[in-house]
C-alpha cells in the first residue's frame, strides 16, 4: 500500500496535470516532486515547475543531473573510446532521472507516478527505464490535445465545484498560462521540440484517434485525404513501439 506519491516536475504540462490529478485523488500533503535539470533544461521550466507546486502547496525539491551526465560522458570515453551523442546521450538524461526518482520511491516508499500521454506511448516518443519509470500511468490514456483541454478546463472558472471536492486551489490558475502556452520539449537536446520528431500534435492526434478507435489502414486514411507519407510513418512507430508499451506501468483507462 502507498500512501503518498512521487513525481519529477519538469515544468511542462504532462506532468503538471499529473500533479493536479495526483493531489486531488491523495492530497496535497501526500505529494512529493522532483525537479531534475541537466544544461538542457531552461530556467523558465525549472521556475515553472517551482512555481505550479507552490500554487498546490506540494513539497519540491531539486536534484541537478548535470554532473552525474558529464561523469558518464567521461567514462564512456575513457573506457570505451564512445562518444555519447544524439538519442544515446538524450536516453541517457531519460534514464539518469528515471534511476534517481526510483532510488527515491524506493527509500521513502512513495508511488512513482509516470507522467507521458498516449500520443507519446503510442508512437515511442518515450525512454524505457526513463521517462516511463513508474508504479501506474494517469495520464497514459489521454491524447496530448486531451491533455491541454484538460489543462485549460482546470484553469477556467468551469473547475470551481471540482476545486473544492477535490480541495484545490478555489482561486487563480493552477497550472498556469506559461505552462499552457509552452511549446512542447523533451528538453533532452539543445533547443528541442516535440514538433522536431513528431508531426504538430493536432494532426498526429487525429490520425492517431483514427488508426486506435476507429481501426482504419491507410488506404481508408488516404481516401479520406490524410497524407500517405505521414500516415504510414505513424503506422511504422506505433507498430515498432510495442515493445515499449508492453514494459510500461499499468495505465489507467478512460
Amino acid at each position: 500500500k502507498f500512501n503518498t506519491a512521487l513525481i519529477g516536475l519538469s515544468g511542462g504540462i504532462d506532468s503538471a496535470l499529473v500533479a493536479v490529478i495526483a493531489s486531488a485523488a491523495m492530497g496535497r500533503q501526500n505529494i512529493f516532486s522532483f525537479s531534475l535539470p541537466s544544461k538542457w533544461s531552461s530556467n523558465n521550466s525549472k521556475s515553472d515547475a517551482y512555481e505550479l507546486a507552490k500554487r498546490l502547496n506540494i513539497n519540491i525539491k531539486t536534484i541537478s543531473i548535470e554532473n552525474v551526465i558529464n561523469s558518464l560522458e567521461n567514462e564512456f570515453r575513457k573506457q570505451s573510446n564512445l562518444e555519447l551523442a544524439g538519442i544515446a546521450n538524450e536516453n541517457i538524461q531519460s534514464r539518469i532521472r528515471g534511476t534517481i526518482l526510483m532510488a527515491i520511491a524506493n527509500q521513502y516508499n512513495h508511488l512513482l507516478l509516470s507522467t507521458g500521454n498516449k500520443s507519446e506511448l503510442a508512437v515511442g516518443y518515450c525512454t524505457l527505464y526513463g521517462d516511463m519509470n513508474g508504479g501506474i500511468s494517469l495520464i497514459g490514456d489521454l491524447y496530448k490535445t486531451n491533455v491541454f483541454k484538460l489543462a485549460h478546463w482546470i484553469d477556467s472558472d468551469q473547475s470551481v465545484q471540482a476545486r473544492k471536492k477535490y480541495n484545490l486551489p478555489l482561486t487563480g490558475s493552477i497550472i498556469g498560462n506559461k505552462i499552457l502556452t509552452k511549446p512542447p520539449s523533451a528538453e533532452l537536446g539543445p533547443n528541442q521540440l516535440d514538433t522536431d520528431s513528431l508531426p504538430p500534435y493536432n494532426k498526429l492526434d487525429t490520425i492517431l484517434k483514427r488508426i486506435i478507435e476507429n481501426k482504419q489502414d491507410s488506404v481508408q486514411l488516404q481516401e479520406e485525404g490524410f497524407d500517405n507519407e505521414l500516415v504510414l510513418k505513424i503506422l511504422s512507430l506505433i507498430k515498432n513501439s510495442e515493445f515499449k508499451r508492453k514494459q510500461a506501468p499499468p495505465i489507467i483507462k478512460l
